[in-house]
């Protein structure tokens, strides 16, 4: 029988990804011991996704926690069909794999396409021992982290960007369905705004897009997504990114935030990049001029 053990409740970050466990082990007993190799494994993913500029952040216990029979295709099926219908939020899945080259490798990669998850799996000996036994046999352990963080990246950016909806099976759709113009240029904000009104059933402007939390971003490396962006401000709850062509609109949850993150302004990203952080509330640019708070 399928177990499946939860892990809501714990306070969610706008940027974080949310994750869950499939576990296809013949012990369901496991499941404690698995969950924090997973929640240990993701955080040495995001430590070294950080030093490639790769936004590859995780919050910091998965949704959900399934248990699968080995061999059971029928029952790995439900798991991800649960996840997608439970928790809808989901967009990463860390599937514990028993051996390798075992069937559950197919089925994760063909289940994750169905559902639109990002998929990682993890061999179940490499998961109990921490991978110390591909470390001993002189394989780096940060090429496995690295390697990691870059197919994040690559399969984050199919998710969102690829026109093939083989990758990308669940759209959000606002308007009437008619072709418009190639020319036609949307703002990004807008977009974003349109979408809030669609999932919450209001009207009102959300937090993300208020000018008085607001700060405009130059100087950061043009390889940037939203995510890297955002990663520049850590220790601040960010919650929103808008990319312009030579700069970004980032929100805070709070105006305070925002003072706080023009204090970055001049700081030094690498040896080629400077970042530049304008308020765009003209009270904040009055504060800052009352408290020099700005880094020289």
């Amino acid at each position: 029988m399928r177990n499946q053990m939860l892990c809501d409740g714990d306070e969610d970050d706008a940027l974080r990804m949310r994750w869950a466990l499939v576990c296809s082990v013949s012990d369901g007993n496991m499941l404690n011991t698995l969950s924090d190799f997973a929640v240990w494994f993701l955080a040495e993913v995001s430590k070294v996704a950080s030093k490639m500029n790769i936004y590859a952040k995780f919050e910091n216990r998965p949704k959900a926690v399934l248990h699968v029979p080995v061999g059971n295709f029928d029952a790995c099926s439900t798991a991800y069909e649960d996840i997608r219908k439970n928790w809808p939020a989901v967009m990463f899945v860390l599937h514990i794999l028993p051996k390798k080259s075992s069937a559950e490798y197919e089925w994760m990669r063909m289940l994750s396409t169905v559902h639109g998850f990002i998929r990682q799996g993890v061999l179940l000996d490499n998961a109990l021992d921490k991978f110390s036994t591909v470390v001993s046999n002189g394989e780096d352990i940060d090429s496995v982290y690295r390697n990691v963080a870059q197919w994040i990246a690559r399969a984050t950016s199919r998710l969102c960007l690829d026109k093939n909806s083989t990758y990308k099976p669940y759209d959000l759709r606002v308007g009437s369905g008619k072709v418009l113009p190639n020319n036609v240029k949307f703002d990004q904000d807008a977009i974003q705004t349109a979408v809030h009104i669609v999932l919450s059933s209001t009207g009102n402007l959300p937090h993300l897009y208020r000018e008085e939390f607001a700060v405009r971003v130059t100087g950061f490396p043009p390889s940037l997504n939203e995510f890297g962006v955002a990663q520049l401000f850590h220790g601040l709850k960010v919650t929103g990114v808008s990319l312009k062509i030579d700069s970004a609109i980032v929100t805070f949850t709070t105006k305070f935030l925002a003072l706080q993150a023009c204090a970055l302004d001049s700081k030094k990203i690498d040896r080629i990049h400077t970042l530049h952080v304008e308020p765009l509330f003209a009270e904040i640019k009055e504060q800052l001029d009352k408290t020099e708070l700005r880094m020289c």
